[in-house]
């Protein structure tokens, strides 16, 4: 029989997180195993309601338990504390990390459930077929998706919403980026990524809190977590630059047009101090890999409160 972990991080969602879990309930009811729920309390200012007013009976949820954090940390780094708790648990054959307040559809779980089972040593991830936010949302996560590829050379289709073998959760949680950002993490790690199709559910109770300052530093927070091919890739473009107006400069100034070497001049300036600016940044960070940086999986007790079981 097989064991399997669903994290949820939390904040002030208790009424859309106890409709979920009875959703689970209902979608796990096949899978043969024992099925645990992990809530991550992000410092939530709600308190947690009783326990059976709230999630009521589930009959194929084996245990529920609720991580209270010390303070408001995040989403990613909520996830990250749920990640090194149930690795540190130990015993699961694998985890699900999904979004508490219902836009990860629950049924959804089966396709993820079912994918890993089809690829054992994949990391499973929910790729966002559709999206249910409005027109507007909809064109700044285009945006981010675009400007993730232009400064990664890599393109980001997928969120939180996966399924992680405990094999690949054992490295995973070693890693210091993992406080940043999940999908970033991944991108970065290397390990092995399959994506489904999903398409992103509405909210249970009440609207989305993802507005577009939480977008902006969702998306900025991935992008970090790839900073080294971030900054080669606007040092090449920026030796394009300078390089490109210098032989620009060149010719013009071969063929007699003035007024034009004078702005070329200062434009392969301008790309020849970005490149060793860049230059500099870049040096800077890898001198700090020499220090030694830990991941959730070592120091991630010190941000819990309490841990409070209510199965």
């Amino acid at each position: 029989m097989t064991t399997h972990c669903i994290i949820m991080p939390l904040y002030n969602d208790w009424s859309s997180a106890g409709i979920l879990i009875r959703k689970i309930d209902q979608q796990v009811a096949s899978w043969q195993g024992n099925i645990s729920v992990v809530l991550v309390n992000d410092g939530s200012q709600e308190q947690m309601p009783s326990t059976h007013e709230w999630i009521g009976d589930c009959d194929f949820i084996e245990h529920i338990c609720v991580i209270d954090l010390v303070c408001n940390m995040g989403h990613q780094r909520a996830i990250a504390v749920g990640l090194a708790y149930a690795h540190n648990l130990g015993g699961f054959d694998s985890v699900f990390i999904m979004d508490s307040d219902g836009e990860d559809p629950p049924h959804e779980l089966n396709d993820l459930h079912r994918s890993g089972r089809d690829n054992p040593g994949a990391i499973i991830t929910a790729d966002r077929a559709s999206r249910s936010e409005g027109p507007l949302f909809r064109f700044w996560y285009w945006c981010y998706k675009l400007l993730f590829f232009l400064l990664t050379g890599t393109q980001i289709r997928f969120g939180n919403f996966s399924h992680i073998p405990a094999h690949q959760l054992d490295r995973l949680v070693h890693y210091p980026d993992l406080w940043n950002s999940l999908s970033g993490t991944l991108k970065r790690s290397g390990l092995p990524i399959k994506g489904i199709p999903s398409h992103r559910g509405m909210r249970y109770v009440g609207p989305s809190k993802m507005n577009f300052n939480g977008l902006v530093i969702h998306g900025m927070s991935a992008i970090a977590v790839l900073k080294e091919a971030v900054m080669v890739r606007l040092m090449i473009m920026a030796a394009l630059v300078w390089i490109g107006a210098a032989l620009l400069w060149a010719i013009v100034a071969v063929a007699g047009y003035g007024p034009w070497r004078s702005w070329l001049a200062l434009l392969a300036l301008f790309g020849l101090q970005t490149h060793v600016v860049l230059a500099m940044i870049l040096f800077t960070h890898l001198n700090r890999r020499a220090h030694a940086l830990q991941g959730p999986a070592m120091f991630w007790q010190q941000y819990v409160r309490a841990i409070h079981s209510l199965k």
